[in-house]
């Protein structure tokens, strides 16, 4: 019975010091999300020639056969348009413009199942911009 009280007051006394490290540190962040995805896009919002309006976005779900985590596109496209407001991003290829975040294996199933004909810029962190020819 003595070893399984010291055993049990020796967890207690560890998980305390878990939960004192855990909290201590707990408010630090080491990494800004919105900032970095801000910076991601910042040489599309240079080229861009649209400053309000709407432009249209795609992302790996927007494209037929691509693999792709459901939450992942939302906050995405959610961190997306705040990157580029005033802009206002309509899912989809309706517009002349689109920007584009897509995993390679989604970008190459778009090249081959897209209609119409675009100018497409690439640039860093699979970020693409599209141009919709007349």
């Amino acid at each position: 019975q003595r070893i399984l009280l010291a055993l049990i007051v020796l967890m207690s006394i560890y998980s305390s010091i878990q939960y004192f490290r855990w909290t201590f540190t707990a408010g630090k962040v080491d990494f800004d999300h919105v900032a970095d995805w801000e910076a991601r896009f910042a040489p599309v919002k240079e080229v861009l020639p649209v400053q309000r309006g709407a432009v249209g976005y795609i992302s790996d779900w927007d494209v037929p056969g691509a693999s792709f985590d459901p939450s992942d596109q939302d906050a995405e496209y959610i961190l997306t348009q705040y990157t580029f407001s005033p802009l206002v991003l309509v899912r989809g290829t309706d517009h002349e413009w689109i920007i584009g975040s897509l995993s390679p294996q989604a970008y190459k199933l778009w090249l081959e199942t897209r209609v119409g004909k675009y100018d497409d810029i690439k640039f860093k962190g699979n970020v693409y911009l599209f141009h919709k020819k007349p």
